[in-house]
């Protein structure tokens, strides 16, 4: 047996615009299997006054209606007679509608989070329990304000790029009428912030609280040189800054915060990541030659490879089994070359390094140690000591024997041994010495010397004054020459007949042209006055006449 329209429509709603007056009827159909509409008759009333035709919709297919409204107000009614049944006589009426006036009830966001993989702000949400739902406003909410975002239909919505991650979002519920539930409070997702500090390796994290719904505890999330994400630490809800200090220079380490509600459920927090190298070693830290320059100072030469994570080169400096002390720094250079003046040659062995360190003041690298020679004389005995620190290795020491410019080589030696002096060189007014260390073998091809003090013997204490000049022949001036002479301490004074002082020497070197307040003086007798000291501390006093001849 087929059945026509055995019954009326099914009224959905009745959605009013305010803004222009015009109400949507929009309804269901009944099944027309005997193909028997011929219409549908639509009723209105307002203020539950009579009702009234208001349309006829002849296309069975047509399931709305608008309808502009002769007074705008809300107490307005509907209903709908279809006609015909398939006897052709019978019609069927339909239930009376009102316009929609029901919102759908405030739903709350579940979250606010940071999707890890793409690092976009993500909402999520229950459905709203309302059957008329239509959709789901999502707005942000700042200073007050909720400014629309987006529409969807989903239960969940993926913002656009990262720089939405700190957004207060809320959301509301709209139905088929396009009436709007009550907004939600806003959700905040935590933002999540760091700093390294290389010197320290460690990380020092902070981040926001999350806003929107009670926090019970935060989960920091690890991943450390791409091995994945573990738990690190759960923190209390009042704990918001962690110092992390896991650092191995050369990691790489990602973090972020998971909050955890009350109600079972987490969020995100945004991720960072630090990306850390290990420190350059230096490849080259040498300290090539330590040498004495002119019996005044050591000159420390130094050469350094590989130094892009050096900030600062420091020459040590010790002695006396003292522990060593920063002499000199330098700036990031390949190499340099030191003069120390503060040094006794004769008589100490200084040691000398280089450490190069970086940024935070770590050395990375220490040099060899390096050493000057120190030639002695005791009696009769010359003693040095051995030169280290080469990378080579020392061939021999070089005994030089000479005065002032002329030095010959008078011994080679494996190693350090005493030297006696020769009583041809006792025989000499004065003999001088020093050491020469020839490295071989270097590795990199760089083989070095070294000097050390130069120590002289002079003869037993003599002197000698003359008793005649002539000032204008060869012998022309008046001077104390001998061995052994404490030439600072010693002094002479010229005096005439009378007893006047006409010249006082400064030291013994100082020489007298036979000459008195700029004039030559009268040829006769005069008399000088000598004190004379040695080397050693003797003293002696002589007294004597000097002949000026014309």
């Amino acid at each position: 047996m087929l059945f026509g329209i055995n019954s009326s429509v099914t009224p959905l709603r009745a959605c009013l615009n305010n803004n222009d007056s015009i109400i949507t009827l929009s309804w269901s159909n009944p099944k027309d299997v005997c193909l028997s509409f011929v219409k549908h008759r639509l009723y209105a009333r307002e203020n539950a006054n009579a009702f009234q035709p208001i349309a006829e919709i002849t296309t069975y297919a047509t399931t709305s209606f608008q309808y502009k409204l002769p007074n705008l107000n809300n107490n307005w009614q509907f209903y709908w007679v279809t006609l015909t049944a398939c006897n052709g006589i019978d019609s069927f009426t339909s239930i009376i509608t009102s316009i929609d006036l029901n919102k759908p009830p405030i739903i709350a966001l579940d979250s606010v989070s940071i999707d890890l993989a793409t690092q976009k702000l993500i909402a999520g949400w229950q459905p709203n329990p309302a059957s008329d739902t239509k959709g789901y406003r999502l707005y942000e909410y700042k200073s007050g304000i909720n400014d629309s975002i987006a529409d969807t239909s989903a239960r969940f919505y993926s913002f656009y790029g990262n720089e939405s991650v700190n957004r207060s979002i809320t959301i509301s519920t709209y139905d088929s009428c396009n009436l709007y539930s009550p907004i939600s409070n806003p959700h905040t997702a935590m933002l999540l912030s760091g700093q390294i500090d290389t010197c320290l390796k460690a990380i020092a994290l902070n981040w926001t609280p999350y806003q929107g719904w009670t926090t019970l505890t935060y989960t920091l999330m690890v991943n450390k040189n791409q091995k994945g994400y573990a738990v690190d630490s759960v923190l209390s809800v009042n704990n918001r800054s962690l110092n992390y200090p896991k650092i191995i220079l050369g990691d790489s380490v990602c973090f972020y915060v998971r909050a955890h509600s009350d109600q079972g459920i987490t969020s995100s927090s945004n991720q960072i990541c630090f990306y850390t190298r290990a420190k350059e070693i230096p490849s080259l830290n040498y300290v090539n030659q330590v040498t004495v320059i002119n019996n005044t100072s050591i000159e420390i030469n130094w050469n350094g490879e590989g130094l892009n994570d050096v900030k600062n080169i420091a020459l040590n400096k010790s002695s006396n089994g003292n522990p060593p002390v920063v002499l000199n720094t330098f700036n990031n250079l390949l190499n340099f070359s030191y003069n120390d003046l503060d040094v006794e040659v004769n008589k100490t062995n200084y040691f000398y390094s280089v450490d190069l360190k970086d940024i935070c003041n770590t050395t990375l690298s220490t040099s060899n140690i390096s050493n000057n020679i120190v030639l002695s004389l005791n009696d009769d005995q010359l003693m040095f000591n051995t030169y280290a620190g080469w990378s080579g290795v020392v061939e021999k020491y070089d005994l030089y024997v000479g005065e002032s410019s002329t030095w010959n080589i008078r011994s080679t030696y494996t190693n350090p041994a005493p030297t006696s002096i020769t009583d041809a060189e006792k025989a000499l007014p004065l003999v001088c010495y020093f050491i020469e260390a020839l490295e071989i073998n270097n590795p990199f091809n760089k083989n070095q010397t070294s000097l050390s003090n130069s120590i002289c013997y002079e003869g037993p204490f003599t002197y000698y004054v003359p008793n005649a000049i002539v000032p204008n022949g060869v012998n022309n001036y008046f001077s104390v020459v001998g061995v052994n002479i404490d030439i600072q301490l010693s002094r002479y004074s010229i005096f005439n007949r009378w007893g006047e002082i006409i010249f006082k020497s400064q030291n013994i070197t100082d020489k007298w042209y036979a000459d008195y307040q700029g004039k030559t003086v009268q040829p006769g007798i005069y008399f000088y006055v000598l004190e004379i000291f040695s080397k050693d501390g003797e003293r002696a006093t002589k007294k004597g006449e000097i002949r000026i001849i014309q």
